[in-house]
Formats: structure tokens, C-alpha cells, sequence
């Protein structure tokens, strides 16, 4: 009578990795194959049966997005992603022994800018975010931050001085008169220091000086008079014989009493004199009439 040995069937069914695979008997199994039936000669001589069936973890994807401030980095599994590598895939082993796969994708917050440009007065200062501007530190960034400590707005400053103004203002008075400079009034020749507001609201300095006798001068000669206008002027002014005689030099002089012009006069009795070129000042002008040089005391002459 024969006798026959049992069958020999066994299941195999392991749990593997995304991407893994397993080699049973030449045949490759994978996520796209991995069901089959394989037959393998057993211990005993007889065929022995090998189903198999493979499972797969479920992959471990996640995804990174933080928000950064500007100018900040991120490192991850030794690749830095920053503003000029914001987006990247990593692969990592989970704790399951498979790999994890982590999408990187950064975001920045926004940063404006603006600049703040502002004209003061000479020794006028300017607090902007705690910080004090002024002549010896006109400019600067200021850094205002979000909640969250990053920067959000960079604002330049670029602070603008007005020029000085002071100017001398030379004119004549005589007794019983009164001179009126703004709210000032001056009945009295002498030098006064007046201080205003000019156009553009800041302060202003005049330095006023009165004189009976400017602008209009008797020589030796009685019959010999002239007179400088305008006074104060600019770019130009006149100088008319009076009297009798013939203009016959003129000469411009500053107090410390340099030659600063000498127009070419040729017998006038009125001279048109071009002081465009002389700076603002106070001057004297010497005027040669019949071979005898007189002068005005002094001529205030402001510039273009």
C-alpha cells in the first residue's frame, strides 16, 4: 500500500517599507507585485508550496513650513534653507525603520521701507523711535518690529538744515525820525542786533546800523555833495554829484580797507556802479571829484 507525506504549505507575509522589495525563489516582489504563489523543493524531497503576500507601511510624509523673519535660516538633515533656498524635500529614518520624507517650504515676513526727509532750523533736533537727530547725526535707519520680534518697517531718516540767515542792514536817520525794522523801532543813529522769523519760520538775525550822515557826504568843498542809492543794494547801485564838479574816479573798499573794484569813471555826475560780484557785506566808496577823493561812510551791499 502507498503512503503519502503531507503537503508542505507555508505563508509568507511580510510588512516592509515603501520602496522595498523581496527575492523568493528569482521571483522580485514589490508594492507592484507583491502577491504570488512560489514552489520550492522541501527538506524531504517533496515540493513544498510558498504563498506570499507583502505589506507595506503607510508612507510618513510631512511638511515644514515655518515663517521667518528676514534675514534668518533654517537648518534641516544638514541642507540650510534660507531666503535664497526656501523649498526642499528630506528624507529621514522614522522611528519604524523606514524613511520619512519631510517637504521644506519657507516663508518670510514681509518687511516695508519708507524715508522721512526733514527740514529744521540750525540747532533743531528731531526724536524719531527714541533716537535724537541733529546736525552732528542728520542721518540713520529706524527698525520698528512686528509682535513677534521680527523687523517690519525700515525708515530712513535724512534730516535737511535750513541755511542761517543774518544779514547787515545799513541805513540813515535823521533827529525827530524812527526807523521801523518788523515790530522794532529805532529813533536813534547806532548799531542794534534785531532778531526775527524769517519766511521759512526759523530765526533770523539782523544786524542794523543807523546813521545820519549814509549814503549822502559834503567834501571840504561845500559846493561839492554826492549820494550813494540804493541803500542797502543789490547788484547795483548809483552815485550822483550833487553839487557842481565832474565824477571822476570811483573805488570800492571793505572795512579793513582792501581795494575790492575799481570801475573805470570817465566825468560823470551819475554812475551807474555793477557790485554783483561783491559779496554781502558793508562797504566804503570813495569817490575822486574835481582831483579830491571823499567817502561815503559806509554802504551795506547785499548779493543776489
Amino acid at each position: 500500500a502507498l503512503q503519502f507525506l503531507p503537503p508542505i504549505e507555508t505563508t509568507l507575509n511580510p510588512t516592509l517599507c515603501v520602496g522595498e522589495n523581496l527575492l523568493v525563489n528569482g521571483t522580485l516582489y514589490d508594492a507592484q507585485n507583491p502577491v504570488g504563489t512560489e514552489t520550492l523543493t522541501a527538506a524531504n524531497g517533496c515540493d513544498s508550496t510558498v504563498q506570499i503576500a507583502l505589506q507595506f507601511l503607510p508612507p510618513i510624509e510631512t511638511t515644514l513650513n515655518p515663517t521667518l523673519c528676514v534675514g534668518e535660516n533654517l537648518l534641516v538633515n544638514g541642507t540650510l534653507y534660507d531666503a535664497q533656498n526656501p523649498v526642499g524635500t528630506e528624507t529621514l529614518p522614522a522611528a519604524n525603520g523606514c524613511d520619512s520624507t519631510v517637504q521644506v517650504q519657507l516663508a518670510f515676513w514681509h518687511v516695508d521701507a519708507g524715508a522721512l526727509v526733514y527740514d529744521l532750523c540750525p540747532g533743531e533736533n528731531l526724536i524719531v523711535n527714541g533716537t535724537e537727530y541733529n546736525a552732528q547725526h542728520p542721518t540713520g535707519v529706524e527698525i520698528y518690529p512686528y509682535s513677534n520680534g521680527c523687523d517690519s518697517f525700515y525708515l530712513y531718516v535724512q534730516l535737511m538744515y535750513l541755511p542761517e540767515y543774518r544779514d547787515t542792514l545799513l541805513a540813515t536817520i535823521q533827529p525827530g525820525e524812527t526807523y521801523t525794522v518788523g515790530n522794532f523801532q529805532f529813533t536813534a543813529p547806532g548799531t542794534y542786533t534785531i532778531d526775527l522769523t524769517a519766511s521759512n519760520s526759523c530765526d533770523s538775525t539782523i544786524v542794523l546800523v543807523l546813521d545820519e550822515t549814509l549814503g549822502e557826504h559834503t567834501a571840504s568843498s561845500p559846493d561839492v555833495r554826492f549820494r550813494v542809492f540804493p541803500n542797502p543794494a543789490t547788484g547795483w547801485v548809483n552815485i550822483e554829484l550833487l553839487g557842481t564838479g565832474q565824477l571822476q574816479d570811483v573805488r570800492i573798499f571793505d572795512l579793513t580797507g582792501r581795494s575790492i573794484d575799481t570801475p573805470v569813471v570817465d566825468n560823470l555826475t551819475l554812475f551807474r556802479l555793477d557790485i554783483s560780484n561783491c559779496p554781502a557785506g558793508i562797504y566804503s566808496v570813495g569817490v575822486l571829484v574835481d582831483g579830491r577823493w571823499d567817502f561815503v561812510k559806509m554802504v551795506q551791499i547785499s548779493s543776489n
